[in-house]
């Protein structure tokens, strides 16, 4: 019988194959380590994600049903801890619509174009020109940097507090990155997200932000529409939700268009085709791995029945390898007719800073054709991650 084991080394390495095997021998599997069900076909996948009502992101309501250790992983009950604090994204579909639709302006186009573009541009070029011909390590000399910078210029963080969020956050996204992480990486980590979560209540309460989304939370607090408690713990969700995959994001396109001189060639003469670029690196090895939601009500999926409360995982990473739904899943192609990778969900929950992660990609892409005439070499790669992200732990490349 088919297995799923998302913690093994071989499999952060290489996904692909088992979720092939498990696509074939059972699309709607039973994983009882979660004790929710597995889904890897794409159709299941993009069914899950659009019906919020039947498959919820609230795990707090799928608890009372007491069938899913994943619902009580997610919010911080097992083995009888106290419940922590909910996530933006872990909310019913009422609630997340509302508080979304606060903080929505502020990951606007409009808001985030010239930003990304800016600070993409200026991380890549400092890199390529720091290393003076010999390699750099992309994900610590831009990625990471590029995706801090630009949170923290989308949340609207005044300029004496953001060394202060940017180092927070950093730390925090070195903790979160990977499940080798050690004890002092660890320790480092919990006490930022400590610190950061203070940072986040004082800032909803003073008048230190001109724009962005802290200070669309502090306009909202003032007219009554969030508590001045919730405000923060949204603003600390939108402080760090994201921040790896967008970071692994970067990396991956990068590496592309390492692997695929022809792909170089083509954006060089056609740039205008970055964004397509950055879609179809997303369906193929897009980061996150899976989406959590929780039945609401008895249902089917392929001929499994779904009990209110189970766990459901949608496995993105495989819906985008889907034959049935791709035409050769498994090739980089930029010219495809269909284009529906479920990498930030869909529907109501699709992710509220999906425009500004893809554009930092796709100019991170545009900065690197800027500087070199040919593909950039790799030097040396090593695939890292979590069970529910993936990517380079460290990518060294030379231009």
């Amino acid at each position: 019988m088919v297995d799923w084991k998302p913690d093994r080394p071989s499999y952060l390495k290489n996904p692909y194959p088992a979720l092939a095997r498990l696509r074939k021998e059972d699309p709607v599997h039973w994983d009882s380590k979660f004790e929710a069900w597995v889904l890897t076909k794409y159709e299941d996948c993009d069914t899950v994600l659009k019906q919020p009502s039947v498959f919820s992101s609230d795990a707090n309501a799928a608890i009372r049903h007491n069938r899913s250790i994943l619902a009580r992983q997610l919010t911080g009950t097992l083995d009888g801890n106290r419940q922590g604090d909910v996530p933006f994204i872990r909310t019913g579909l009422e609630e997340h619509k509302h508080q979304r639709a606060l903080a929505s302006p502020a990951y606007n186009v409009n808001h985030y174009g010239q930003i990304v573009k800016e600070i993409a541009w200026k991380w890549t070029h400092g890199a390529v020109s720091a290393a003076q011909g010999e390699s750099f390590e992309a994900m610590s000399g831009i990625a990471n940097q590029a995706v801090v910078e630009t949170v923290y210029e989308l949340l609207g963080t005044s300029p004496g507090e953001r060394s202060n969020y940017e180092s927070l956050g950093t730390t925090i996204q070195a903790w979160r990155a990977h499940s080798g992480a050690g004890p002092i990486v660890r320790s480092q980590g919990v006490r930022a997200q400590a610190a950061l979560r203070d940072v986040c209540k004082h800032a909803v309460s003073t008048n230190s932000a001109p724009n962005g989304a802290i200070a669309l939370l502090r306009d909202a607090i003032e007219v009554g529409s969030i508590s001045e408690e919730d405000a923060a713990k949204l603003l600390f969700d939108l402080s760090i939700a994201g921040n790896n995959a967008t970071a692994f994001l970067i990396g991956l396109m990068l590496w592309i268009l390492a692997i695929t001189p022809d792909l170089f060639e083509r954006l060089k003469v056609q740039p205008e085709l970055t964004a397509l670029a950055v879609i179809e690196a997303l369906r193929w090895q897009g980061p996150t791995q899976f989406i959590p939601r929780f039945a609401t009500e008895t249902t089917s999926l392929g001929n499994r029945t779904i009990k209110p409360g189970e766990g459901v995982l949608a496995v993105v990473t495989a819906a985008g390898r889907d034959p049935e739904r791709f035409e050769r899943p498994d090739e980089f192609l930029l010219d495809r007719s269909f284009r529906g990778q479920l990498q930030f969900g869909s529907g109501e929950h699709h992710c509220i800073g999906a425009g500004a992660a893809m554009g930092l990609a796709e100019q991170a892409i545009l900065a690197m054709l800027s500087v070199t005439d040919t593909p950039p070499l790799i030097q040396k790669i090593e695939w890292g991650g979590t069970m529910t992200l993936r990517g380079f732990k460290s990518l060294y490349l030379k231009v």
